[in-house]
């Protein structure tokens, strides 16, 4: 019960944070970020599905969505634990999408996706391995994650390796100081989906 209270004030206090930093505009410069949003365009362009449903988990802004065109996707699914920025992505009436505030660790689909993005958020999650777990069950038959990790992050993605099939690295380099990991994975094992949580 301790544990569960404590988790919950870390996520209370850091979705305030979260919202006053995207209220000032302290996140504004991730619509500038087009050399690592072509990329994840790219890893999507690259899967074998048509009519796409993709899943953006910590979307922000939606800024992924301005990226988007050219890609045959039936619908996006925005979350975020920001409601400052699900606010500002609803204002910019994207086609075929939807946004939710929410706190990705507690939130469950309705429906299952074809890829599902993990746009900068991964390593701001506790316990990493689980919720990408759980995750897995909402992913179609043959479905992937894309990761997109801000100074590479190699101890992640080797640790997710060990379950899931790396099927594409890149690294996106904006400037001497500023860089990228994206990944994509391959979710092709029911056996792993069934694996238990815990």
């Amino acid at each position: 019960m301790k544990l569960n209270f404590k988790r919950n004030l870390k996520w209370f206090k850091k979705k305030i944070s979260w919202n006053y930093k995207y209220s000032i505009g302290k996140w504004d410069f991730m619509d500038e970020e087009n050399l690592r949003y072509s990329k994840i365009v790219d890893l999507i362009k690259g899967c074998e599905f048509k009519n796409l449903k993709i899943l953006d988990l910590g979307c922000g802004y939606g800024s992924l969505n301005k990226y988007l065109k050219g890609v045959n996707y039936e619908f996006i699914l925005g979350v975020d634990l920001s409601s400052n920025a699900i606010s500002r992505a609803k204002k910019e009436s994207f086609i075929n999408s939807k946004f939710i505030v929410s706190d990705i660790q507690q939130f469950t689909p309705e429906e299952k996706f074809d890829i599902i993005i993990f746009n900068e958020v991964l390593y701001y999650l506790d316990d990493q391995m689980k919720i990408l777990r759980r995750y897995s069950k909402y992913l179609n038959d043959g479905g992937y994650f894309i990761f997109s990790f801000y100074g590479i992050r190699e101890d992640l993605i080797q640790e997710i390796s060990e379950e899931y099939q790396l099927k594409r690295k890149e690294v996106v380099k904006q400037s001497e100081k500023v860089f990228w990991g994206i990944t994509l994975f391959k979710v092709d094992s029911p056996a792993l989906r069934s694996l238990p949580t815990s």
